[in-house]
């Protein structure tokens, strides 16, 4: 007889055994979907970076219409108060908070923008701190004809 045959020293070839083979086909999809969890939650990250700064953007809008009312109706105890609040909001639209994603899209329009409410709201303080009576009905007048002419 030949000796192929029956040759029992011939070693297989070497093979993973099949839950091996089955387990290393799927790390390229686990991989993958690590990654696109990943990208989800930046995507997600980000996203909630735009709503917090929309929502302090209306946060401040808020607060000028307060900071209004209480100059239309002469409430100088309030007034302090209102500023520091807005002040704080302005800061963090500026500067960001660590502690929480904001996200402000800054390109050149934004910028010009921030600026322009920098500076009027720089000129307001001139005006308002520390309230004084003789001030208060200068910004009484001015935000009351502030307020007709953006109706018109």
């Amino acid at each position: 007889m030949g000796s192929n045959a029956l040759d029992c020293t011939h070693e297989p070839p070497l093979t993973l055994e099949p839950r091996r083979q089955a387990g290393l086909g799927r790390c390229p999809f686990l991989l993958l979907a690590f990654l696109i969890i990943a990208i989800t939650l930046w995507v997600s990250w980000q996203l909630d970076g735009g709503a917090a700064a929309v929502n302090e953007a209306g946060r401040m809008r808020m607060q000028v219409y307060r900071l209004s009312l209480s100059i239309g109706t002469a409430d100088t105890k309030a007034v302090p108060m209102q500023i520091a609040e807005f002040e704080y909001s302005l800061a963090l639209l500026r500067d960001g908070d660590p502690g929480r994603p904001l996200l402000v899209p800054w390109d050149d329009a934004v910028r010009q923008d921030f600026a322009v409410v920098q500076h009027d709201w720089s000129r307001f303080r001139e005006w308002s701190v520390p309230p004084q009576p003789e001030a208060m009905e200068v910004l009484r007048t001015d935000t009351a004809a502030s307020a007709t002419w953006r109706r018109n």
